[in-house]
């Protein structure tokens, strides 16, 4: 007999012994009155970023301390609904251009309704770009406010993107003169 199952992993990562049984629901689990040995599969759950930017832009160049709304579309990754009003937001790191982040905390686009496993949602992020000219690089993440960055959960590195950073000519005094 072959059958196919879901298997919801447990939320932290480590390694997991998987055994299967059978159960005559609401009477008994078959492995509570047969004494045959199961043999269990152990399984290694590794934590991932649990997301995945899907669709939408990104800024390439800004203008110093200046602001950008980035549309950009997200899919849940991971294996818990990201609930509207608990916390959940995607936002964005700033690095310089050797890859140091020098602004972890971007402005944040809560997410305004449930998004499950599997799912995608629309975001419209306001980008502030970093205060000085430059090549810089931008990297989109989830946070789950006080508790934590979506990065944080895993040693995979985000994608980055560059963004230059330029002075705002009409603003210059050399301009003008």
């Amino acid at each position: 007999v072959s059958m196919l199952a879901t298997v919801e992993a447990p939320r932290a990562p480590g390694t997991f012994a998987l055994v299967w049984d059978v159960v005559h629901e609401g009477e008994l689990w078959v492995s509570s009155v047969d004494p045959t040995p199961v043999n269990a599969a152990m399984v290694e759950v590794v934590a991932g970023r649990a997301f995945s930017v899907v669709g939408g832009d990104r800024p390439r160049l800004m203008v110093v301390g200046g602001e950008i709304v980035v549309p950009l579309a997200v899919r849940n990754d991971g294996t818990r609904t990201w609930e509207a009003g608990e916390g959940f937001a995607v936002s964005y790191h700033w690095l310089d251009r050797r890859g140091s982040m020098i602004d972890r905390e971007g402005h944040r686009a809560a997410v305004a309704t449930s998004v499950g496993p599997g799912e995608r949602a629309e975001f419209s992020v306001v980008v502030v770009a970093p205060r000085s000219a430059g090549r810089y690089r931008l990297q989109w993440d989830v946070v789950e406010e006080g508790v934590c960055w979506f990065s944080d959960l895993t040693d995979e590195p985000l994608p980055s993107y560059p963004v230059l950073v330029a002075t705002d000519v009409f603003s210059e005094p050399v301009w003008w003169a």
